[in-house]
């Protein structure tokens, strides 16, 4: 038997023990009381006790079961909750860290592309006054690849 099962029974003992002692006053009050009312009057007195006795006995005992379970499954919900709370702040953390990621890879695309555009406007320059291109009129190549250059340049800042 567990510690529980004996305050169970205990307790139900208790509950009976106090219910049939005020049965058993209420019978002898109402059956053997009728000569003497003063007799009657203290019976009736003793009677009134014992009824609040009982109806704080019972009231206790049938009153706790349901109160227990109703706090054991608050219990369940509390921990369900708590669950999903844990839950809930792993994936904001998990969604701050890829934002973060992805924040610090757009920087660094930011950076390739502005690296990129000024090496090909360093090109562009460096072609456009190369021994090849001076002159009267850049060969046709270097004039499209200038222009190539120029047009790369312009959608690149856009």
């Amino acid at each position: 038997m567990t510690k529980e099962m004996i305050k169970e029974i205990v307790s139900a003992l208790i509950a009976s023990l106090v219910a049939v002692l005020t049965l058993y006053l209420i019978y002898t009050t109402y059956f053997f009381c009728n000569a003497d009312a003063n007799t009657y009057q203290r019976a009736s007195q003793i009677l009134q006790v014992m009824i609040a006795l009982m109806g704080t006995v019972t009231g206790y005992y049938f009153g706790r079961i349901p109160a227990e379970a109703h706090a054991a499954g608050m219990q369940q919900v509390a921990t369900a909750a708590q669950h999903s709370a844990e839950n809930a702040q792993s994936q904001l953390a998990t969604t701050a860290e890829h934002a973060a990621t992805s924040a610090s890879a757009a920087s660094n695309a930011i950076e390739d592309k502005n690296r990129v555009v000024n090496q090909v406007h360093t090109l562009r320059d460096r072609l456009a006054t190369s021994p090849l291109g001076s002159g009267t009129q850049p060969p046709a190549e270097i004039d499209f690849a200038i222009k190539e250059l120029d047009r790369i340049i312009e959608h690149a800042t856009e």
